[in-house]
């Protein structure tokens, strides 16, 4: 679930808001369906921490104004 993420935002080569990201995860046959929009954010926001880097976040004003960008393959 993580590298499907990670591979639709290396995919989109450009950075990406997290509803884009949650639109584009639930259209593209993801391994695990039906994901609450909460338990995403945070699943993203785990995957573009310091500590993992698979993602670069730029924090918007509120969590949907967050975008994501990639950083390196899981």
């Amino acid at each position: 679930m993580r590298k499907h993420i990670v591979n639709l935002v290396k995919n989109s080569k450009q950075e990406v808001s997290i509803d884009y990201l949650k639109g584009a995860y639930d259209i593209s046959n993801p391994p695990i369906p039906f994901f609450s929009n909460q338990d995403f954010y945070r699943v993203v926001i785990e995957l573009s921490s310091p500590l993992t880097g698979y993602l670069g976040r730029i924090p918007g004003a509120a969590t949907s104004g967050d975008r994501f960008h990639y950083l390196r393959d899981l």
